[in-house]
């Protein structure tokens, strides 16, 4: 059974499908970890998950190649997965406050 903060997400998550949304929020929601279901959102340019509780980023994040802006900051994010090198329309990413000593290489 999905948690509260995770149930919250796909309800915003199904919303932003249903009314083909480019931007999705859900910053401050006390996730631990993103629903699969957000790398079907392959038409999302803005995806704000900051404040949240993420220790990891799904690999299928790599899959939203029309994101231009990417806010991860404030959570417990030791590492970002390689993938985000395949969000070639990236020009806004906020790390910001995070665990990480390091980006990857393919990132930039």
């Amino acid at each position: 059974m999905a948690s509260e903060p995770e149930s919250v997400a796909l309800q915003r998550i199904e919303a932003c499908i249903q009314s083909g949304r480019t931007e999705l929020d859900l910053w401050g929601l006390g996730l631990k970890r993103l629903p699969d279901r957000l790398g079907d959102l392959t038409t999302l340019t803005s995806l704000d998950v900051s404040f949240n509780q993420l220790g990891s980023l799904p690999d299928r994040l790599g899959d939203l190649t029309a994101l231009t802006s990417l806010d991860v900051s404030g959570n417990r994010l030791g590492s970002l997965p390689d993938r985000l090198g395949d969000l070639t329309a990236l020009t806004s990413l906020d790390v910001s406050g995070n665990r990480l000593g390091s980006l990857p290489d393919r990132l930039g």
